[in-house]
């Protein structure tokens, strides 16, 4: 749309939404919200703006989360505006109502009929209750000034560029991430903003630096997050995910925001499986002490015994995941306004690919398993190092051949014509490179900090093959997401729609 960059162009800073933002970039984080302009702003569109001042005052001594961020404290008042008891739900009856009488004004497929007794909007169709969704018609529809629209966003963790043939990578076989940047746009220069994986999904979930404010944590109650601004909108947001970060003390109520969501377990140290005496002296010849050191740490241990249950290819996590996503996609592909979020925990460590997968990449190596880095300081011999590089090939080649059985899908049901697609990562990972394993310990190089970005649009499908200068970073993701569907990115948002 209007913020599409045309190729090997720069975009104008002046006076552009997040220009003060784009002048920072990597490194810094322009966090000097003013506090009162944002809840001001929120409270006037609410249209109680008094009323939330009055009560803002009066328990402003509560106020005991987050006091250092400004946006924290504005939606924490923005929030408390309605007061407590009867008052509250009277309020929270009238927001309730305006927002109805919004999608209303603003949708010409719902009808109204008649205002009931108790202030309810009902509508031509249905059991009276308005649910934000048209009258069931045939064919493409729109919303109000917007086209309905369908996307599929694919989250891999720690996708390094450089081996990635998009990316002009030759040492490891990704062939289908290549045929999708010949039908999209790839962003050469897209970095990280916060990072490793709860801080960079902050980030993604809400368009603006969760560092240096704050370390690896939850979404705050205060956050705006975007598939729930999705599902606040009638848009159904899906997420599919192995990610057991999600799911632990540290990274929890990120799943929630989605209107519906499908764990699969066993990846990393997921607590799936329950083994009170696993074959230690079996595992112990199997598994390199390098990097499964049983007897101190549990967490690696838990990962072997889950592996004990990944018999064949489509016990993996990988597998499930997409075969989880086609289920989704065999429900609902038909139907308009949805988001799917399919977001893989590979190819990050541990490095554990389906054995066809390994076969392109022997080493002759014949010790114990090496595929779980420590972040640490290089010391291992070049069969060691070798063999740990090809254990990450074998896995981006199987995240690469899974990505394209989702192109074959919509290949398939021609849905290239109506649904964008938008494939990135986290953050890279360090094999070797500069004598580190991993990430967090060292400087961020661009082996890290340099990530993928590439992205379908059916509006813009004659821009296919083509690629973008311009720096991007991973904030930039949800407004550029809430901009697919027609939706303005809230005021505190620092990233801008690509």
């Amino acid at each position: 749309g209007g913020g599409e960059i045309e190729p090997g162009a720069e975009p104008e800073m002046a006076g552009a939404p997040g220009a003060e933002r784009a002048d920072l970039r990597l490194g810094e984080v322009p966090f000097g919200l003013d506090a009162l302009g944002v809840a001001q702003h929120r409270l006037a569109e609410a249209g109680e703006h008094d009323a939330a001042r009055s009560a803002r005052e009066q328990r402003h001594a509560e106020i005991l989360l987050e006091p250092v961020d400004g946006l924290a404290r504005g939606r924490l008042a923005d929030r408390q505006r309605g007061g407590t008891g009867a008052d509250a739900a009277a309020l929270g009856d009238r927001e309730e109502l305006a927002q109805q009488r919004h999608v209303l004004e603003h949708d010409p497929f719902l009808q109204v009929m008649e205002t009931g007794t108790n202030g309810t909007l009902r509508t031509g169709w249905g059991d009276g209750k308005l649910v934000g969704r048209p009258a069931p018609q045939s064919g493409r529809r729109h919303r109000g000034n917007r086209h309905a629209m369908r996307a599929i966003f694919v989250l891999f963790d720690s996708l390094t560029r450089s081996a990635m043939s998009a990316y002009a990578g030759t040492h490891v076989h990704t062939p289908n991430f290549k045929r999708f940047a010949e039908r999209a746009v790839t962003f050469d220069g897209h970095f990280v903003g916060s990072l490793p994986c709860m801080p960079a999904r902050r980030d993604i979930h809400t368009g603006r630096l969760n560092f240096l404010h704050r370390s690896w944590g939850p979404l705050e109650p205060y956050d705006n997050s975007f598939p729930e601004m999705l599902r606040d909108a009638g848009i159904h947001s899906h997420l599919v995910t192995d990610h057991m970060h999600y799911f632990e003390d540290g990274g929890a109520t990120y799943h929630g925001r989605f209107r519906s969501w499908d764990f699969i377990r066993g990846q990393e140290y997921d607590p799936w499986k329950a083994m009170v005496q696993p074959p230690l002296e079996r595992l112990r010849e199997k598994y390199n002490a390098k990097h499964y050191d049983f007897a101190n740490s549990w967490k690696r241990l838990q990962n072997a015994v889950n592996r004990e249950y990944m018999v064949e290819e489509k016990d993996f996590c990988l597998p499930r995941c997409f075969e989880s996503a086609f289920e989704f996609l065999d429900t609902n592909r038909q139907a308009d306004d949805w988001f799917l979020m399919l977001e893989c925990f590979d190819p990050h460590e541990p490095f554990h690919a389906p054995d066809r997968f390994k076969d392109r990449y022997r080493t002759g190596y014949n010790g114990g398993i090496l595929d779980w880095p420590h972040y640490e300081k290089v010391t291992d011999s070049k069969e060691e190092i070798d063999e740990i590089r090809a254990n990450y090939a074998a896995l981006m080649t199987a995240c690469d051949h899974y990505f394209g059985r989702l192109m074959d899908y919509m290949d398939r049901h021609d849905m290239w014509k109506d649904t964008a697609v938008v494939l990135s990562t986290d953050h890279g990972f360090l094999l070797a490179e500069h004598d580190w394993w991993g990430k967090n310990l060292m400087p961020y190089y661009t082996d890290i900090s340099h990530i993928p970005l590439i992205v379908h649009h059916p509006a813009h499908a004659a821009q296919a093959g083509q690629r973008r200068k311009s720096v991007t970073q991973t904030m930039d993701l949800m407004p550029t997401i809430l901009d697919l569907f027609g939706l303005k990115a809230p005021g505190e948002t620092c990233g801008r729609s690509l």
